[in-house]
């Protein structure tokens, strides 16, 4: 993902290009907050990921020692552990398993859909307390 960069900000030191730097600045702000809130999600979905092939690799080894002979419980509660992980690996980065598609019944932070996007979610769905969902010009978001 990309951010565009910004154009220069404006300078007291330039009066007779500050209004021009100044609204140019302003104008790509909306763009730049879209990109960032989409490269934000990215990350976030690609950090679950890996603290899901952590506790995979985890429950590997566990089960690994306990078809030594050294702890099938131990195996099993590292199996019950990452199905927990992957599952959530899921619900934040659907594209893993195209088929099934998860969400929270709750929206329970900030939430924007970046410009050129459209988002979906399952319904019925509660949008907690002073959270917000932003739809940016050209974006759509529907509840199924």
């Amino acid at each position: 993902m990309t951010i565009s960069t910004l154009p220069p900000a404006p300078s007291t030191a330039d009066p007779t290009n500050f209004a021009a730097k100044g609204d140019a600045l302003l104008g790509a702000l909306a763009t730049f907050v879209s990109e960032a809130n989409a490269l934000q999600i990215d990350v976030n979905a690609k950090q679950l990921l890996a603290t899901a092939a952590g506790v995979l690799a985890q429950a590997a080894l566990n089960a690994g020692l306990a078809n030594a002979g050294a702890n099938a419980t131990a195996a099993a509660a590292a199996r019950v552990a990452a199905e927990a992980a992957w599952t959530a690996a899921l619900a934040a980065n659907p594209d893993l398993n195209p088929s099934v598609r998860m969400n929270p019944h709750t929206i329970a932070a900030d939430v924007t859909v970046p410009s050129g996007y459209n988002a979906y979610s399952a319904g019925p769905l509660t949008i907690g307390e002073g959270v917000n969902v932003t739809l940016a010009d050209n974006s759509q978001w529907s509840v199924l």
